[in-house]
């Protein structure tokens, strides 16, 4: 499952619809604001993402800050974080490394592009998949 922290509902539709146009079979949970994301991590019921993408621009506060308090939660600090944002301003690139990111994903405007990255991220998914499902005696 991968955990989209995203509050723009044209975004969601368009990253969704993404997923599904590469074959990406992993199921996407959502929230749109910060708070919802560090609750649904919190909440031990919930199963454990295996990827987070992040919008830095949350309504109810600075991403950078969602992104931190991920970084300290124990239970999910490992699971990989990709800031998605349409800014190139390296100030907030390096922000978003110091506090933790994997990964800095410019959103494109144009949906192949869009498509494509996620095409891309799709092999590292399956890649992630392997490593889970491996067996011990490997």
């Amino acid at each position: 499952m991968i955990l989209l922290v995203q509050h723009n509902p044209n975004d969601v539709a368009a990253i969704e619809r993404a997923f599904s146009e590469a074959e990406v079979n992993n199921e996407i949970a959502h929230c749109s604001h910060g708070e919802a994301a560090i609750a649904f991590l919190r909440n031990e019921s919930n199963p454990k993402p295996v990827l987070i993408l992040l919008d830095l621009d949350l309504p109810d506060g600075p991403g950078l800050d969602v992104l931190r308090r991920i970084k300290a939660e124990p239970r999910v600090s490992a699971i990989p974080v990709i800031v998605v944002t349409p800014t190139d301003d390296e100030q907030r690139i390096d922000e978003s490394y110091a506090c933790g990111a994997n990964s800095y994903w410019l959103k494109p405007n144009d949906h192949t592009k869009l498509v494509e990255a996620v095409a891309r991220l799709k092999g590292w998914l399956e890649i992630m998949e392997l490593g889970r499902t491996r067996s011990p005696d490997l």
